[in-house]
Order: C-alpha cells, then structure tokens, then sequence
C-alpha cells in the first residue's frame, strides 16, 4: 500500500506544473474527499477506507494534502495519517511513524520541461488521453486517462481520482469544495520534525530493491522512474 500511495502522490506532482506560474484557474480553496479501496496484492487481499482534504493558494504555488486512513489486512487494522506539502519547489512528505519529514526539490526543471507540462499539452506529453467528461458537485471536470489511472480535473484541479494498480482499486471523490477562501498560515503549518532529503531515500531503495520479489521489484522501479522526472538528470 505503502508503494502505491507514493507513486501515485509522485505521479500528481509530475503532471502539475512545478514552476513561478500557476498551477490551478482557481486562487485558493479547500477540497474534502473521501477515499475507498480494495483489492488484492500477490495474495493478500485489503481494503481501505479514509477521508482527504487538498488546501491551496496563489493558485497552487502553495498546497497541502492531509490523509486519515484505514486499512484493512488479512484481518489487521492499521490507521494512517499523512501530509504532503508543496511550496517554493520544494516537496514535503511528513512521516507520523518515524517522526520525519521528507523533501524533494523540484524546481530542476529546465524551461523546454516546464513548458511541456502546461496545462493539456503537459498531461499528453506524458501520455494522457482526455476520455470524456463528468459533473461532480455541479463542477464539470475533464476527465485524462494515464495507464491505470483516471484524473477528473477541474480548472486543474482534481476533484476524483480511480486508480487501478497491480490488482488493488482506490477511489479518492469530492464531498465539498470552497474556492476563493482567506487562508491562515497555519492550515500549511508542517509539523516540527527532522527533514530528510529524497534523495538519500531513493538511495535506501536501491539498497532494499536487492531483496525484493519480482512484483515489488517492478512496482519500486516504476516509481523510481516516475522520481527521476522531477531531477535534473
């Protein structure tokens, strides 16, 4: 479960433009969602269910998302929190459990980069597909197919996301939107933890991909993949 939420939190930032613009039509707001899942991984069946909330301004230069989770797993139960953060091309991911934050700079990206992933232009460079669309509280969102995801965007912003991975489904759907908010500094307020770099983790992968099984191989490197989009390489 673990590497699917990375890749798929790695896989947004990839599609949204990282760079002095703005990302989204829209200045700020605020998007609950509910998130649910289930599926089964070499084996072991699971299911999840949880709650989200996307907080931003200056039209996305500045964003948060914070994740209450509940999985299920062959009769265990395990509650998750998590925060990511996006702000000066810089990424934060804040682990509960080990008490750390984690940051990755993506503000590499040279200008031919930059401009290829603006807007549409930017989701097909990297293969999407628009395949419809779709109201979703009385927001119509365009809806881009990208291998097993599905990205319900409006104004650039995602108000459902469907993933389809590796035998596990994960729906994550709008229950309230507010656009246009006033917001405090303390709704993107990180919590005082350690920061380690991404790349010292990407480094810790490589080291633990050595005794993986074919499967977690292939969903490792995948995001592996997926991270070297957001260095200077």
């Amino acid at each position: 479960m673990c590497c699917k939420k990375i890749f798929i939190t790695l896989l947004l930032f990839t599609i949204c433009l990282f760079g002095a613009t703005k990302r989204y039509d829209i200045k700020s707001g605020i998007v609950e969602y509910t998130i649910t899942g289930q599926g089964e991984t070499m084996g072991v069946t699971s299911s999840i269910k949880g709650s989200a909330k996307l907080i931003f301004k200056e039209y996305g230069l500045v964003e948060v998302e914070k994740e209450t989770l509940t999985e299920h797993v062959m009769g265990q139960t395990q509650t998750m929190q998590e925060f990511s953060k996006y702000e000066d091309g810089l990424v934060y991911s804040v682990d509960y459990e080990e008490k750390l934050i984690y940051k990755q700079d993506v503000s590499k990206l040279d200008n031919s980069q930059t401009a290829a992933l603006m807007g549409e232009s930017g989701l097909k460079s990297i293969g999407a597909q628009k395949v419809g669309s779709e109201n979703i509280l009385g927001f119509s969102c365009d809806i881009w197919q990208l291998d097993d995801m599905k990205l319900y965007l409006y104004k650039g912003i995602p108000l459902k996301i469907e993933t389809d991975m590796m035998g596990y489904s994960q729906t994550q759907v709008a229950t309230k939107v507010d656009f246009n908010l006033s917001l405090s500094e303390k709704e993107f307020a990180l919590p005082a933890y350690p920061v380690k770099t991404m790349d010292s983790v990407k480094s810790e992968i490589q080291r633990e991909m050595e005794n993986m099984s074919p499967e977690e191989k292939k969903m490792m490197e995948q995001m592996m993949q997926n991270m070297k989009m957001f260095n200077n390489q």
